[in-house]
């Protein structure tokens, strides 16, 4: 039974975490102790051992304070239990047996130090004289009584600060209830990250001490910290990622508890779902992108195919007006006599109608045998107007390199001719220049004359129409070129191509 009274005592005092709470000596008067975080398990466990002299009182909170208490004689403590009224009766003590206590560290190293206000060493309990203490996890501080006589222990209390970590449950909160969610023996749990985690302290010595949290991604370092409560719900996890839960009581620190959370996904969230799904959305987009393309260069090649077969039409519709006006030339050296002129033009022609003829299926022809086709054409028809011309071709033309559309200069010659300088017989002069300009990439070509014909633009005839029909629908085949014909009227009509980003495309 006097074992028990102690902590029957400790018990009714330390319910409230941090109180004040009496110690009694039996038959002799004792002291208070004020201290945060008594542990009543700890203690409890320690009941029925046999120490002797010594009664041991565990703490979690590092700050003490120990006062002596003197009873009168006689003096009677009653609290109530569980219902049941309980007596205690301190036996009488004569003032004449004095007492004194004597306060000490008993450090975590072994070490013995007296406690700082321990001065003087022999302290009377009914003095009332307070010790004051911080105790770091481990340290113990003792509280002696001794008789004043002989110096001999009557009790000591010996007061150890021990770590303790706290005890805390996961639950997944479904609507209003909870399910516990298991951990492991190495502080690891898996929960979903569509789940509500509730994290709770367990009711313990503790229970009325609040909790510091902190909640740690490990992906991206970011913390949250939840401080001075018990219980908390933690934020929306995010899957696949893992966290470290640390939480530790607010009166010991430096004891932190360490859980790893690892968040696994729903189906849907996992990696390889993922990658599938932004696999075919690639996928899908690249056959989107080809079903595209591949429509986009079918109408591309239809149009360039109608914008092909429109050029060779007009080309075609040349190539009679062409031949017309060759034909029409040597029946003018038949009818002026002019046998053997007419049989050398009729040769020439059947040659110039042949090159005409194989060239006809085709949109371009080099430069090179393009003036060539053109000085058969000019030389028949000098031999039927007698005029001079000349054909001036510069060395930055690679003539058998570039390409120009076919017969393309054909009606502008023509035209030179017939309204320029058909009339002025030997005094007709007919000029033909090429050359290029490296700024642009372009060829110029300028056809000139030196007759008086009326402007070409105000009297446009069958074959300089088909020349601009032409010239339109090759700016449409060729967006990235551009051909374009201008008429300068000087001492004479000339008349100049200029092919655009044309040399090196």
């Amino acid at each position: 039974m006097k074992k028990h009274i102690v902590i029957l005592f400790l018990l009714l005092g330390a319910q409230l975490g941090y109180a004040q709470t009496q110690v009694t000596l039996l038959d002799k008067p004792a002291f208070y102790l004020s201290a945060e975080g008594i542990l009543l398990s700890q203690i409890q466990k320690s009941i029925g051992k046999d120490h002797g002299k010594t009664n041991h009182i565990y703490l979690a909170g590092g700050f003490i304070n120990v006062r002596p208490i003197d009873y009168k004689l006689g003096t009677v403590i009653r609290f109530s239990k569980q219902g049941s009224a309980a007596d205690i009766d301190l036996l009488r003590h004569s003032r004449n047996a004095k007492l004194y206590y004597h306060t000490y560290f008993a450090a975590s190293n072994g070490q013995t130090m007296p406690a700082p206000v321990n001065e003087p060493l022999k302290l009377w309990l009914q003095d009332q004289k307070t010790s004051t203490a911080y105790l770091r996890v481990n340290d113990v501080f003792n509280v002696d009584i001794l008789d004043y006589q002989t110096d001999t222990l009557v009790k000591r209390y010996s007061i150890k600060r021990i770590r303790v970590f706290p005890s805390i449950h996961f639950n997944a909160i479904v609507g209003k209830k909870g399910k516990n969610i298991p951990v492991s023996e190495n502080k690891q749990l898996a929960v979903a990250s569509s789940d509500k985690i509730e994290v709770r302290a367990a009711n313990n010595d503790l229970r009325y001490q609040p909790l510091d949290y902190t909640l740690t991604n490990l992906k991206t370092g970011k913390q949250e910290r939840f401080l001075g409560r018990r219980t908390i719900q933690l934020p929306k996890l995010t899957a696949n990622t893992d966290y470290e839960l640390r939480c530790n009581f607010d009166i010991q620190p430096e004891s932190t508890l360490s859980y790893h959370i690892q968040v696994k996904a729903k189906w849907y969230q996992l990696p390889l779902v993922y990658g599938l799904a932004v696999g075919l959305l690639i996928l899908f987009m690249a056959i989107a992108v080809i079903w595209r393309l591949k429509g986009e260069v079918k109408r591309s090649q239809k149009k360039q195919k109608e914008i092909e077969q429109s050029i060779l039409r007009l080309q075609s519709q040349l190539n009679p007006h062409f031949t017309f006006n060759a034909l029409s030339s040597i029946q003018g050296l038949m009818n002026t006599n002019r046998i053997a002129e007419a049989n050398d033009y009729l040769q020439d022609f059947s040659s110039l109608l042949r090159k005409t003829l194989s060239k006809g299926q085709q949109i371009f022809n080099t430069l090179d045998q393009e003036l060539e086709m053109m000085q058969t054409y000019i030389r028949l028809e000098a031999l039927r107007y007698n005029f001079t011309w000349e054909i001036q071709l510069s060395l930055s033309c690679n003539a058998s390199i570039i390409e120009i559309p076919t017969l393309l200069l054909q009606p502008l010659i023509e035209n030179a001719i017939k309204h320029g300088i058909a009339s002025l017989g030997s005094k007709g002069l007919l000029l033909i220049s090429c050359h290029t300009n490296d700024q642009d990439d372009s060829l110029c070509i300028s056809i000139s004359d030196n007759g008086q014909w009326t402007n070409a633009n105000s009297h446009i005839g069958y074959g300089l129409q088909l020349t601009y029909d032409r010239i339109s629908a090759i700016n449409k085949l060729h967006q990235e070129k551009k051909i374009v014909l201008n008429f300068e009227k000087q001492q004479g009509t000339v008349a100049i191509f200029t092919f655009q980003n044309w040399i090196n495309q």
